[in-house]
């Protein structure tokens, strides 16, 4: 496989130089080691990429095929480079975000432009966290990133997090719910015993009730 990397950095070259001086010029190497390269792979697979029979070389057919679809190869092959040694300082090749169903997904498509700007090659991927009061998205091992979750993380857990913002929370109930009976506004301990609600350390809810 290496000899037909080699030879296609040297197809590459010498199509965008024009001759076999200024390619190996450009590659820090004799015009003989190019042309070497080349005739090696040619005998090897029995096929020919130049033709030789005039003043300068010309591309063949299978030549102009290997050149314009050995370009997406070192594309690929170039940028697995770059992966293996952004991997190797830390970065991730995926990064998971879980983003609550409440949160303002607009204002991150900006950040999202910004962070390819500048790791074009970690790919994020989102998925939709159902309840801002659960962080089982990052204690399960299924997102890298919370992002919207209420209140602290998990006792112990060991997690990071920063404060995005404050959001007013309405809770809404039929008038045969348990908590209709009680008066607006209810506490968060009230919320957790009557109505099932998980508890957070501190806050107030407001409760509507429908006619």
């Amino acid at each position: 496989m290496k000899p037909l990397l080699d030879v296609l950095v040297i197809l590459d070259a010498l199509e965008k130089e024009g001759s076999f001086a200024a390619a190996s010029a450009k590659l820090f190497k004799t015009p003989s080691a190019l042309s070497y390269t080349i005739h090696r792979l040619e005998s090897d697979l029995n096929i020919q990429l130049l033709d030789r029979s005039g003043h300068r070389a010309r591309f063949t057919p299978t030549g102009q095929m290997l050149l314009e679809k050995g370009r997406e190869v070192l594309h690929i092959a170039r940028e697995l480079e770059i992966r293996a040694v952004k991997l190797q300082q830390g970065w991730e090749h995926t990064l998971r975000l879980a983003v609550d169903c409440t949160f303002p997904v607009t204002q991150l498509s900006p950040l999202i432009a910004a962070f390819y700007q500048q790791q074009p090659l970690t790919r994020l991927h989102f998925t939709q966290n159902p309840s801002l009061l659960d962080w089982r998205p990052l204690t399960d091992g299924q997102a890298d990133l919370l992002l919207g979750a209420l209140g602290e993380p998990p006792p112990l857990s060991g997690y990071d997090y920063l404060p995005l913002g404050e959001l007013e929370l309405l809770l809404v109930v039929s008038p045969q719910h348990p908590l209709a009976r009680h008066r607006a506004p209810l506490s968060w301990r009230t919320c957790a015993v009557t109505g099932r609600w998980p508890p957070a350390r501190a806050g107030r809810c407001s409760a509507i009730r429908r006619p």
